[in-house]
């Protein structure tokens, strides 16, 4: 019986995976459209925190029927959630000193969007909101970065997914495993059989 609940989490996460992977290719691919020099804006802007305020107020007019959230992001689905860890449970992840934290968007799907400047110049997107578990890096927290071509990238900056020298950065990069469904430590799995929801 737990391997089943745990099989059933697995699919449950993977299906919001795509469908949040879907939405924000989407959605910026639609922005791409109408501000062709995104990049170039986000990397031109000494400050960066203002910068990924005005993107995300240009972000939202792409994403139907989301809302504008100029709270804490941990606030916005209501309530105040615990937060992230690592893709280490019980490793607290290094998420919110460095986030623009007074802006995010929440979809009517409960898709959390927010920005991060330490480097990575793109999205932290939770795949179902704040309030619903796991809240763990590579689980249904992934991070992206916007890339010289404009385009949307997997954030790779910290190495691997499932091991890293830093624990609280554990699980920041699996964004690219989870797009390719592999898994980084064992062929024979997909990326959603190497996770533990």
């Amino acid at each position: 019986m737990p391997s089943l609940i745990a099989n059933y989490k697995r699919h449950v996460l993977e299906t919001q995976f795509k469908k949040a992977y879907s939405l924000i290719q989407n959605a910026h691919l639609l922005m791409q459209n109408d501000y062709p020099l995104i990049y170039e804006d986000l990397n031109n802007e000494t400050d960066l925190r203002t910068a990924y305020s005005n993107h995300l107020d240009k972000l939202i007019k792409y994403i139907p029927n989301a809302k504008l959230c100029t709270k804490h992001y941990l606030q916005c689905a209501g309530g105040k959630a615990k937060g992230y860890d690592s893709f280490v449970k019980g490793s607290y992840a290094h998420i919110d000193p460095d986030s623009l934290t007074t802006k995010s968007i929440l979809t009517n799907s409960g898709i959390l969007i927010f920005m991060s400047p330490w480097g990575a110049r793109g999205y932290h997107i939770d795949i179902n909101g704040p309030n619903k578990g796991p809240n763990r890096l590579g689980h249904d927290m992934f991070s992206f970065v916007i890339d010289k071509n404009n385009g949307i990238a997997p954030y790779t900056r910290f190495g691997g997914c499932l091991k890293s020298d830093r624990e609280h950065y554990q699980g920041f990069t699996c964004a690219k495993w989870a797009i390719s469904n592999t898994c980084e430590t064992d062929n024979t799995k997909t990326y959603w059989e190497c996770i533990n929801p």
